[in-house]
């Protein structure tokens, strides 16, 4: 499995160092060399990693970032303010964040997708001279089946493996075409899914980012779904985040279970 940095606050005094890999504060300095992915799962924090991050995963409101390196930047959140030096990819769902960075890991500027509103990404150290305002995805479309797969990700053709699951965590995952069914029993694992008939969560801490979805159906905890298209969610479990841009048929999708106890928003 692989392994996961959780910084957590629940205390204000400062820290400068992690215990456990946690950090027990609102602000800290953390190393990648020592663990080159970084989980950011709570908000108003302050935070500076230093080395090279393969990746960093922010769930959570008013944080405060400053990084040497990030390969693959991942937000789900709001008026965050992110400043790096070198930066490859960004998929972010929320408003209002601010990410600057002096370089891109390769080509002109770093593979950028969006859903949200009032976004800013700016290159060349925040001089003005990078990337306009991000409001929409770089790639047209939008949402959750836009948002570009690390390189790393293992490929999944769902014509050949129409239904799918795994136990595992910390994968990483993409699927292309039209899968029947995929399930998902571990925790902190990361999917691109372009359609599924269903998709279901047994699991807890993972990430989706899906283009067409007929149900979502999540039993498990505190998973992030980004969805273009969904026709039923239906959520056992609590604390799960799911953004949703249209709903197969009608205003909006149908729900079922206990969504009070969930997050369930819609991105225009």
């Amino acid at each position: 499995m692989k392994k996961l940095v959780a910084l957590m606050i629940v205390a204000l005094a400062p820290a400068t160092a992690f215990a456990d890999r946690n950090i027990i504060a609102g602000s800290a300095t953390w190393d990648c060399a020592k663990d080159s992915t970084v989980n950011i799962v709570h908000g108003k924090g302050t935070y500076t990693l230093k080395g090279a991050c393969k990746a960093l995963n922010i769930q959570g409101a008013g944080n405060k970032i400053t990084a040497d390196n990030i390969d693959d930047l991942a937000i789900q959140g709001s008026d965050n303010t992110i400043t790096v030096g070198t930066l490859g990819t960004v998929s972010l769902v929320g408003n209002n964040n601010k990410i600057t960075y002096k370089a891109a890991k390769s080509g002109d500027k770093p593979e950028v997708s969006v859903v949200g509103t009032d976004n800013k990404i700016d290159g060349g150290g925040g001089g003005g001279g990078g990337t306009a305002p991000a409001d929409k995805p770089s790639t047209g479309g939008g949402g959750g089946g836009t948002v570009k797969a690390p390189a790393g990700a293992k490929l999944i053709d769902c014509a050949k493996t129409p239904t799918w699951s795994t136990g595992d965590g910390g994968g990483s995952y993409k699927f292309t075409g039209t899968c029947k069914r995929i399930s998902v029993g571990g925790g902190e694992n990361s999917l691109w899914i372009q359609t599924v008939t269903t998709l279901d969560v047994g699991g807890g801490g993972n990430r989706f980012w899906v283009g067409t979805a007929d149900t979502i159906d999540i039993g498990g905890a505190e998973n992030q779904v980004s969805v273009d298209v969904v026709g039923t969610i239906k959520v056992g479990g609590s604390d799960n985040q799911i953004t949703w841009k249209k709903a197969k048929t009608g205003d909006k999708p149908v729900l079922k279970g206990q969504p009070d106890k969930n997050q369930i928003t819609q991105i225009k």
